[in-house]
């Protein structure tokens, strides 16, 4: 009967699923969880332009890119926030974590700053800028190394150290997240974080 059925079911028979999602920037991606229970961000291959292809290809490979902006200081994907062994080997002793639903993976020994922000446009990111700074500026002052990620390392950490390289290093908006790109070429932070970034960039520079 049905209650025999209902008491016979167990989580082991569920068919396992990939949730498609879409953000209000057009931006797609894969969730997907993995055998430790915490949740994947699966991007394209190709995240420019993706929000217009009917059949864009995930790569679901690990992205264990560690990409140094400037000396000690690095942005990267959950993936990389992850993996202890490719921390320590980069002299990393500190992480930002600008993730949602990642823990901080490596408590106590690493140094954790959490940041839960949701990678949609009207998501503010104003308030974050100077405890992210100063948090950073802490860790490379005593010697250590800076890893700022969020899931897929594309927007919102991106978007932390665009601005860091803004209050810090005295580049401009424009300037700073070439600097980005250039070490981490998906790097793009969401139409919204860039109006937030190009408003700091006019307040600084008022022009």
């Amino acid at each position: 009967n049905c209650f025999a059925d209902i008491c016979k079911f167990t989580r082991a028979k569920l068919r396992k699923v990939d949730t498609h999602v879409k953000s209000l920037s057009g931006q797609r991606w894969v969730e997907r969880k993995d055998a430790e229970g915490w949740f994947r961000s699966m991007f394209p291959s190709d995240p420019i332009g993706a929000s217009d292809a009917a059949g864009f290809v995930f790569d679901f490979t690990p992205d264990l890119q560690v990409a140094e902006v400037i000396p000690g200081l690095y942005v990267g994907s959950q993936d990389v926030a992850a993996d202890k062994n490719l921390l320590v080997s980069r002299g990393i002793t500190h992480v930002v974590n600008a993730a949602t639903f990642i823990p901080n993976f490596h408590e106590p020994d690493l140094v954790y700053k959490r940041f839960e922000v949701l990678d949609l446009p009207d998501s503010n990111l104003h308030p974050l800028f100077e405890p992210c700074c100063d948090f950073i500026d802490e860790a490379l002052s005593g010697g250590g190394g800076v890893l700022v990620h969020c899931n897929a390392g594309v927007s919102r950490s991106v978007s932390l150290v665009v601005a860091y390289l803004m209050l810090r290093k005295g580049m401009r908006f424009a300037n700073a997240l070439a600097r980005v790109q250039e070490v981490r070429p998906v790097a793009r932070p969401n139409d919204g974080f860039r109006a937030q970034l190009m408003e700091l960039d006019n307040r600084l520079y008022g022009d």
